[in-house]
């Protein structure tokens, strides 16, 4: 007969949602409202437990402070050996790398004025300024780092509370908290940046005067906004410097923009080539 042995990871809704909006602006101009986002992961849960042939099922926090190792794969790997009895080796993951605050403004900006007509998929234009976004982080964040205000936290936690109450009851090992925030009754409008809790406007206009669909100027050449922007933006560290300016020659050069990614030398320590 069968035998089905179920393993769940369960993420709060309040340390679930921001990385879900910023995945829904990759292909939306929206991203839904934090007083919509309603998990009902009890109700899930609880179809699981009563599948037919399940003989075992546990469920687990997704909270790095309390998987093994901080790292779910690594967790992951020792409940598999405990339920089997054999070490099983899984290879280590790399973290998903997120856009910044300032980052995921610029996209929705992006989606609204260059891409409204594509609302439910990704689109070149879109992915081409993503993968530039992830690769310059890679090498340091560019922007300050998401979190959520407490507005957005609390309209979260507000309509996710019954069900995190009656999942903990289900389950009394996960202890899943919600972070309450100071709110919780959602206000705001539909720009992202109502719910992160710090960005810059400074950032995000030096984003977009390199972006080539907001500065078409760069067509023609590098610009002296576009100039001021990479000084701005680049880091102090040499190395670091070379790898952000080869990235945006890169981007440059992709849309199409070669009088512009032609004045960029990244393996010289200054930004830019004397005219």
């Amino acid at each position: 007969d069968p035998e089905i042995k179920v393993i769940a990871y369960v993420r709060a809704p309040t340390d679930m949602y921001l990385s879900y909006a910023q995945q829904a602006l990759k292909g939306n101009r929206y991203f839904p409202k934090p007083d919509s986002f309603h998990r009902p992961l009890d109700r899930f849960l609880s179809a699981w437990r009563d599948f037919p042939f399940v003989s075992e099922f546990r469920v687990r926090p997704f909270d790095r402070k309390r998987l093994a190792g901080g790292d779910v794969t690594e967790d992951f790997a020792g409940v598999l050996q405990e339920l089997t009895g054999r070490e099983i080796a899984l290879p280590q993951t790399a973290r998903n790398r997120s856009l910044s605050a300032e980052q995921m403004i610029v996209l929705q900006n992006l989606r609204r004025s260059v891409l409204p007509d594509h609302d439910g998929k990704l689109h070149p234009i879109s992915g081409r300024y993503i993968r530039w976004f992830l690769q310059l982080n890679k090498v340091e964040m560019i922007g300050h780092k998401p979190a959520l205000s407490g507005a957005a936290c609390g309209a979260v936690a507000k309509i996710n509370r019954g069900m995190v109450a009656r999942l903990n009851a289900l389950f009394p090992g996960v202890d899943m908290v919600l972070r309450e925030g100071d709110a919780t009754t959602w206000t705001c409008g539909a720009d992202v940046a109502d719910l992160l809790a710090d960005s810059s406007p400074e950032i995000v206009s030096q984003l977009t005067s390199l972006m080539p669909h907001f500065s078409p100027e760069l067509h023609q050449g590098m610009t002296a906004q576009a100039r001021n922007a990479l000084e701005a933006l680049l880091s102090s560290d040499p190395e670091r410097r070379r790898k952000q300016l080869r990235l945006t020659k890169q981007m440059l050069r992709d849309s199409d923009c070669v009088p512009a990614a032609r004045v960029i030398r990244p393996k010289l320590l200054r930004v830019l080539a004397p005219d």
